[in-house]
């Protein structure tokens, strides 16, 4: 094994929910007589802290109107998560790091209930002992609450691997001082991934050949 511990991002990364979160996004856009966008835009253009995409996509972002879209945005992702899957792999992958020895761990964006909520409908709780989420709906990040993960993980940054699908996810593994393996298959495309100059993999089969290789 070339790794002792996993950090997970969350979405995308292990739930494959770029899908539903464009949805979610058009119908906000609907709502304020904006374009809407393309899975391929959200893909080459997502990223943290969100407010920033919402500018972009021409969205108010103001106090209030930036609290109305987040909580929105929220509420339908609650209302409709169970229209995601994990990907292909990943939820047999995680059960034979955990088989192999590999502790493992949930660093995201998302709020920490809602994280617990998923864990346990997608039958993952026994294997994850640490998980953090950002407890507000801001969504600017988890730069902030990084450093407390790792303290809690308590082992050599070289024993660690961070495991994400965006940029902010490269950025938060630099933040820490840790390896960074990135997925293609989330929320943000090959192409944009490249300019982080991590590995970059395609799917679960390629995650595991990396880790156990």
């Amino acid at each position: 094994m070339n790794y002792s511990h996993i950090i997970w991002d969350w979405n995308g990364t292990v739930v494959d929910d770029a899908h539903l979160c464009v949805k979610i996004v058009n119908c906000l856009l609907r709502e304020y007589s904006k374009p809407e966008i393309s899975l391929n835009f959200y893909l080459n253009n997502f990223g943290f802290p969100v407010r920033d995409f919402y500018l972009l996509l021409d969205l108010p972002i103001d106090q209030i109107n930036y609290c109305k879209i987040s909580t929105s945005f929220i509420d339908a992702y609650r209302d409709n998560y169970r229209e995601c899957r994990l990907h292909p792999g990943i939820y047999n992958l995680i059960y034979e790091f955990d088989r192999t020895g590999i502790s493992q761990s949930i660093l995201s964006a998302g709020h920490p209930n809602d994280l617990n909520l998923f864990l346990k409908y997608f039958d993952l709780s026994p294997v994850f002992k640490t998980v953090s989420g950002v407890a507000n709906f801001r969504a600017e990040g988890k730069q902030h609450i990084a450093k407390k993960h790792l303290e809690k993980i308590s082992l050599p940054k070289s024993d660690i691997l961070y495991i994400g699908d965006t940029i902010h996810d490269h950025q938060i593994s630099e933040l820490l001082g840790v390896d960074c393996l990135l997925v293609s298959h989330g929320h943000n495309s090959r192409s944009v991934l490249k300019s982080t100059h991590n590995k970059i993999v395609d799917d679960s089969f390629e995650i595991k050949d990396w880790v156990l290789d």
